[in-house]
């Protein structure tokens, strides 16, 4: 089970997709947002290698030894860009670790899978914040 979030996380990945995609921040965070056409393509790597509605399956991999944290934000990223870009609960994104957990190298983390757009445009963003977060 991943832990709730306090709305003011919601307000930091919000402003951390918006930077990434170059949107307004209000795209992810208005109320009724979502469905917003060409979102996902303004991720240079997703438009060029993601066509129509792929589905991916993956799992985030600790590349080294340390403590897990930032799991409940790295699923609020892909939960915010999944609602702005109108893929609803088109990604399932499922901890494999909690926060607190200590990892060895090559452990997996959490799993994400759905709208392989979603999933690709989200990554850089949650994988920032679960490395930072784990004090990498």
């Amino acid at each position: 089970m991943t832990p709730s979030v306090p709305a003011s996380v919601d307000d930091v990945v919000a402003r951390a997709l918006a930077e990434d995609l170059g949107v307004s921040v209000g795209m992810f965070l208005a109320p009724g947002a979502g469905g917003a056409p060409g979102l996902l393509a303004r991720d240079v790597t997703t438009a060029s290698v993601v066509s129509g509605r792929a589905i991916f399956s993956g799992r985030i991999v600790a590349r080294g030894d340390g403590v897990v944290c930032g799991i409940a934000v790295a699923k609020r990223v892909y939960v915010l860009l999944a609602r702005a870009a109108g893929a609803g609960d088109g990604v399932v994104f499922e901890p494999l670790a909690a926060d607190g957990d200590r990892v060895t190298a090559g452990t997996a983390v959490a799993g994400v899978s759905g709208d392989a757009a979603v999933v690709l445009a989200a990554e850089r963003t949650a994988l920032n914040f679960l490395m930072v977060f784990s004090g990498i």
